[in-house]
């Protein structure tokens, strides 16, 4: 049992011994409510960050670890740049998040500008100088001439496609249906088809073909199926596999070429969104005819083309058919295999959906829905109320390729069990969703996540959205019987001292949050976490949000890695309702080597707070939480066994290591930098001996604590009415 001590700030002060606490700034004030900063501006003020640094061992210093002290924690391979680089200043992270998410939620329906944006991460820059402009009637190709009308053009392409004696790869049949197409779609297909041509030589060159014919002991890599290529790469990930995975799965990490892929993925995607970008504008003017087309089917050496017309359809996913699906209405369902590569040297899935409520559903089929496997995996679906469901490696995810979903309207629902949802391993998995009120629903790494050399976004421009992690799917007994669900913006590595010694760094997982009143629903690690040499980031823009978590989530990180969550604007509640799931490390707090970043940007906030939270570092990590401005609330759980852990600025002491730890710094920072806040405490009822033999954990509206002094650690707090100054206070307030 516990009771709640719901203490005002008179009483907190009461019970702090007053050498310990001063106050941060003179006068009582009523402090008006300021609106939240654009996210670049969003900055401790140097002024309070000097009074940090001064306080916490690090003046005149720059807050982070150097190369050396990392150095420490390596033996780990593919560890990529720039996770390593992050290290070395705490305030260049969310500086970083932020960027990336500005220039994330900037391209709006820009997914080429998104999945350039997402391979630069790997250290991929392939066709670096992309142009954007929306295409003429040029083809720019030099095997179309440059004023060919559309029937030439499409009879260039067919020309293109028969070169090396393959038979010109069109029936009479389906040419006529071809000709009943107005010029509209016929463009669309025409173009996105060239990029295809275009891409297809680097994506194939990316990959040791002659590593790949040994390993799978066969002169033809177009025969290796769908199950054998997601075996082979998956198999280092897979938690049912026994004895040893082949060395070759780990040697491919370092065969496959990043920058040739993301060459190929760079300019596919280019072509591919001027060309959908060129139909919007098109039908915007004259609405599309289709009331005598059927079906047209192309043979390609990409594989097979196929054009759905405008009514209802049930397509049903076959590795052998369809590296490109154009469907030009109607409520359609997918079933099975759909937008995958259907093999090596046809490295496409694609599917192209005009508009209607949507059902795509790969039942038990392992990555096979958009998924990038050794290709390019894609569906954009342009408008309705869609349902994406995939149990593995599906919507939007990337392996050793580039997996995206780009969702354009309505109310969608999404659901995958594990791997889904913008997740990737060795390439880009990416989920797009620009309108409406969602609904995601995941397991496992899920929901921006990214692992070994890749990089996951889920990204949500706008609409009142769910996130939901399940938190009692999957009870771990190491996590005290809680869900490990590695959702929500994770980044992860592969940790596997304890296991085959394979050891592998991780990637970046996002989740982009432009705007809304949004619910995050998750257990252990989600919602802004790393693990192992990666970063986990979240990002929401706006809205009244609803954040339920339990262990290392919300900006929060273990093992070398980096957990960042912040939220620009609203009136948040943090985990108020979930105060029996959620009892520690969470909001801020890192441990072994990492560093953790939880910030609240503006907004009136209410904070239920466990041990281990709010600026807690525990062995040798760097964090901190901010809230910058608001009137908040803020409830701290004092509840055995992890009553006495830092908290609120605070960092764990641990007995000497006589080894590096010993000397390498340790620091919890919390801080309040605007607004009347009310600080509280949970104790527990009925253990009066427990509550005496608390070690106090000190906070109050309007001052300053010190919660730990002796180098290497250092625990600092502070809260401030107005992080302007006075002169400002005193133009903005009124004097009470």
């Amino acid at each position: 049992m516990k009771k709640l001590l719901f203490v005002l700030i008179a009483v907190v002060l009461m019970a702090i011994p007053m050498s310990m606490g001063a106050s941060a700034q003179e006068g009582n004030y009523h402090i008006p409510e300021f609106a939240a900063p654009d996210r670049m501006s969003l900055e401790i003020p140097d002024e309070i960050w000097n009074q940090v640094l001064g306080n916490i061992g690090f003046e005149g210093q720059t807050y982070g670890y150097s190369a050396d002290i990392m150095e420490h924690f390596k033996g780990t391979d593919c560890i990529l740049r720039i996770v390593e680089m992050l290290f070395r200043d705490v305030r260049n992270i969310p500086r970083f998040t932020g960027m990336e998410s500005d220039v994330m939620l900037a391209n709006e329906g820009n997914f080429a500008s998104s999945t350039f944006e997402a391979w630069k991460l790997l250290d991929a820059y392939g066709a670096r100088q992309m142009s954007y402009e929306l295409p003429t009637t040029v083809w720019s190709v030099d095997w179309i001439e440059e004023d060919a009308d559309l029937n030439a053009a499409f009879g260039s392409l067919l020309d293109k496609f028969g070169e090396n004696g393959i038979v010109v790869p069109i029936t009479d049949e389906n040419m006529a249906e071809w000709n009943k197409l107005p010029d509209t779609i016929k463009r669309l297909v025409v173009r996105v088809l060239i990029g295809g041509i275009e891409a297809r030589p680097w994506i194939v060159e990316a990959f040791d073909q002659n590593f790949l014919k040994q390993y799978f002991d066969t002169d033809n890599l177009g025969s290796v199926t769908t199950d054998q290529w997601y075996e082979f790469a998956s198999c280092p990930w897979q938690d049912d596999v026994t004895g040893p995975c082949p060395r070759e799965s780990f040697e491919l990490l370092d065969k496959f070429d990043r920058a040739y892929f993301s060459t190929g993925s760079n300019e596919f995607m280019r072509t591919t969104w001027a060309a959908i970008e060129e139909y919007k504008l098109a039908i915007a003017e004259t609405p599309l005819d289709l009331a005598d087309f059927n079906y047209c089917e192309i043979d390609t050496p990409l594989g097979t083309v196929g054009i759905y017309g405008d009514g209802p359809d049930a397509i049903e996913g076959d590795v052998s058919r369809h590296a490109f699906i154009f469907n030009l209405g109607g409520d359609d369902n997918y079933t099975g295999i759909t937008a995958v590569p259907t093999q090596f040297d046809r490295p496409f899935g694609v599917v192209i959906d005009l508009g209607g409520n949507d059902v795509y559903d790969s039942g038990d089929n392992r990555a096979a829905l958009a998924c990038g496997l050794f290709g390019i995996g894609a569906i954009f679906d342009l408008g309705g109320d869609d349902r994406y469901i995939c149990d593995e490696s599906g919507i939007g995810c990337g392996w050793y390729g580039t997996g995206l979903v780009v969702d354009y309207g309505g109310n969608d629902y999404y659901k995958s069990r594990i791997f889904g949802q913008g997740a990737a391993t060795a390439g880009v998995g990416m989920l797009i969703d620009l309108a409406g009120d969602d609904y995601y629903e995941a397991l496992h790494q899920s929901a921006g996540f990214g692992s070994t050399y890749g990089a996951g976004f889920l990204i949500d421009l706008s609409g009142n959205d769910v996130y939901f992690a399940d938190p009692e799917g999957d009870p771990d007994e190491v996590f005290e019987f809680r869900t490990v669900n590695l959702c929500q913006g994770m980044g992860f590595g592969r940790r596997a001292d304890f296991g085959d010694g394979h050891s592998l760094g991780g990637g970046f997982g996002f989740l982009i949050e432009g705007a809304g009143d949004d619910k995050y629903t998750g257990s252990v690690y989600t919602q802004g976490a790393g693990y192992w040499w990666a970063v986990g980031a979240l990002e929401d823009r706006g809205g009244n949000d609803q954040y339920f978590n339990e262990q290392y989530s919300c900006g929060s990180a273990p093992h070398f890695a980096i957990g960042s969550c912040v939220d620009l604007a609203g009136d948040d509640n943090y985990n108020i309702g979930n105060e029996a799931g959620c009892e520690r490390q969470i909001q801020g707090h890192a441990r072994d080597g990492s560093i953790a970043i939880f910030i609240d940007g503006s907004g009136n906030d209410n904070y239920m707070l466990p041990n281990m939270a709010a600026g807690s570092s525990d062995l040798n990590c760097l964090t901190l939480f901010w809230d910058r401005m608001g009137d908040d609330n803020y409830t701290a759980e004092r509840v055995p066994p992890w009553a006495d852990a830092a908290s609120f600025g605070d960092s764990t002491v641990y007995d000497i290591f006589h080894g590096f730890r010993d000397a390498m710094p340790s620091v919890g920072v919390f801080l309040d930098t605007g607004g009347v806040d009310t600080y509280g405490v949970i104790l527990p009822e009925d253990d009066d001996e427990a509550v005496a033999n608390l070690v106090p954990i000190e906070f109050a509206d309007n001052h300053e604590w010190r919660h730990r002094i002796e180098p290497p650690n250092f625990g600092y707090g502070l809260d401030v009415s107005w992080y302007g100054g006075l002169a400002q206070l005193e133009e903005a307030a009124v004097t009470e």
